[in-house]
């Protein structure tokens, strides 16, 4: 049941940031198709990285988010920060799953 908290969680943490980075790609609806694959692409890098435990669901998380920047055409050093940062945060938030 955890689990699927964090991949909802994740899914919906996912989903708003790439909206607030990049609201461009919401006006097209063609898009949405885009960002759910995108969304479902990182819950499933970062679901094989949980099965290492929390330092793998974190790098496998920040590899995934790393490739998502990449293909929507950010540099590599802004990529890079906003994956750190989005690592951190759903680092955080599993965290509080996991304590709640």
């Amino acid at each position: 049941m955890g689990i699927l908290m964090a991949i909802v969680l994740q899914s919906i943490t996912v989903f708003i940031l790439l909206y607030l980075v990049n609201s461009n790609l919401f006006l097209n609806k063609k898009n949405y198709i885009n960002v759910l694959i995108l969304s479902g692409f990182l819950v499933t890098v970062n679901l094989v990285g949980s099965l290492f435990g929390f330092l793998g669901s974190a790098v496998s998380g920040i590899i995934g988010l790393l490739v998502i920047m990449r293909a929507l055409g950010y540099d590599l050093g802004g990529a890079i920060l906003f994956s750190l940062g989005l690592g951190l945060l759903n680092f955080i938030v599993l965290v509080l799953i996991g304590g709640i």
